[in-house]
């Protein structure tokens, strides 16, 4: 691409400025009401850029930038089309991604649905909703609130032919189940059924972002013979990552790794979990722009940080008592610590900004930090309790068993064994529950004595 990030910076730039000079020109006029686009040819223009995006997304982010810049700009010259509305949810994602303007987003996401309301437009429906309820929406709703309005952008993208945008709703839909603590049986179940559909209609893409959601529910579920590593009849991760790597997907190839990260440190496997933040190195964000997909890396990045700081040799044992003074940390510590605090500053930030998926990870990551990093026990199971609360509050099942077993780990350590045997039990319940057979059966095995069956 002949676009480099300095000139990629100043497009997004120079569009805010033209949204900010519109905004104060018609005092905050909403842009879904803007005139409509009678140019015969700009709308074939527009259409085509529209097509650029789909492609542009994952195999060129700076062009993707730039089209998207280009498409809003001429929305506010020209009039809007159909494709405006794919274009202002679009130019959303951008600004939250480079300036974490969470409310802009949320504005630009409100405008794209207005306005594909207003036009009628049943076309574009399917990438319109795909953008708003993956990308912005889950910033400020709940991942299960979503999900239905993806379902509807699936049905929708059946009936007007647009097999593309259509399945990648269908695919998020089951992701974003996963993501809210869905029971995994039912989302094993619908799952399998639309690969296959994927499979039928010859979408390769979509079917491999749902092969690899499929095979860390197989593994959860207990279906695979080393449920820590992301491999079985779905995928294996190793093949999988070097394909990705070959064909210079980074996108893919993050997304492979994060899942592999989440597996590894459901399961006990640290060292495996650490190796997948450091091939991932800092770039997750830049590649993913998904909501629930970030929000979800943050959680696994921090509690894998943490596990990492908690294993370091050179440490004592942090839980002796109720507050201890921590000993010279080693380099090795350092960096986990590093990492695990900006991990926890990323999530406060973004419930500061009103995310409500992020609040019981926030309270979990804190309760990991006062008990890792602090040695403060008595907090840290306030903070345990808070993030076993929200999430309950919320649906989060599977991080509520977390939040639980973390808990039980800690007073176990602490010597409080009755305690920490209804934390462990609660734990193993919600695993059940949650339908993660492997994960309860590991956890069962390794307190046989605190969990009854």
């Amino acid at each position: 691409t002949r676009f480099g990030q300095v000139s990629v910076y100043k497009k997004i730039i120079k569009t805010k400025r033209l949204l900010d000079e519109f905004n104060k020109s018609t005092k905050g006029q909403e842009l879904a009401t803007l005139p409509i686009m009678k140019d015969a040819t700009k709308i074939k223009a527009m259409r085509f850029m529209n097509m650029i995006i789909y492609d542009s997304y994952e195999f060129d982010k700076k062009l993707f930038a730039v089209t998207i810049c280009e498409m809003v700009q001429w929305s506010i010259k020209f009039g809007v089309c159909s494709h405006s509305a794919v274009a202002f949810a679009s130019y959303g994602v951008l600004l939250l991604t480079t300036f974490e303007d969470f409310g802009k987003g949320r504005d630009l996401a409100t405008s794209a649905l207005m306005l594909n309301e207003r036009l009628s437009d049943i076309y574009n429906q399917s990438e319109v909703y795909l953008i708003a309820w993956t990308f912005l929406r889950p910033w400020t709703h709940l991942f299960s609130s979503c999900r239905k309005h993806l379902l509807s952008a699936y049905h929708v993208g059946l009936s007007v032919g647009d097999q593309g945008h259509a399945t990648y709703n269908i695919h998020l839909y089951i992701l974003m189940g996963w993501y809210a603590g869905e029971p995994l049986k039912k989302l094993e179940v619908d799952c399998r059924t639309r690969i296959q559909q994927m499979k039928e209609l010859n979408h390769t893409r979509t079917m491999e972002r749902a092969l690899i959601a499929y095979q860390t529910i197989l593994n959860l579920m207990g279906r695979s013979g080393k449920p820590g590593e992301l491999k079985g009849d779905a995928i294996n991760h190793e093949e999988v990552v070097h394909h990705y790597k070959i064909a210079q997907r980074k996108n893919m190839e993050n997304l492979t790794r994060s899942m592999q990260l989440m597996l590894a440190y459901y399961f006990g496997n640290y060292h495996l979990a650490s190796a997948m933040i450091e091939e991932i190195n800092q770039s997750f964000d830049k590649y993913c722009l998904a909501a629930g997909a970030n929000i979800r890396y943050a959680l696994f990045e921090g509690l894998t940080a943490f596990a990492m700081i908690r294993h370091d040799k050179s440490s004592i044992d942090v839980y002796g008592s109720n507050k201890v003074k921590m000993p010279k940390t080693s380099v090795f510590s350092l960096k986990w610590r590093r990492i695990a605090n900006k991990a926890v500053r990323k999530v406060a930030k973004w419930v500061q900004k009103g995310c409500p998926n992020a609040v019981h990870i926030l309270h979990l990551l804190e309760a990991e930090q006062l008990a890792v990093v602090h040695g403060d026990t008595r907090g840290a199971k306030q903070k345990y309790d808070l993030a076993i609360l929200t999430a309950a509050t919320h649906g989060f099942r599977q991080d509520r068993a977390m939040a639980n077993e973390l808990a039980g780990e800690m007073l176990l350590a602490e010597g409080n064994v009755q305690r920490a045997g209804d934390y462990l039990k609660s734990a193993h319940d919600l695993y059940l529950e949650w339908d993660a057979y492997a994960k309860a059966d590991q956890l069962y095995k390794k307190h046989p004595d605190l969990i009854p069956l």
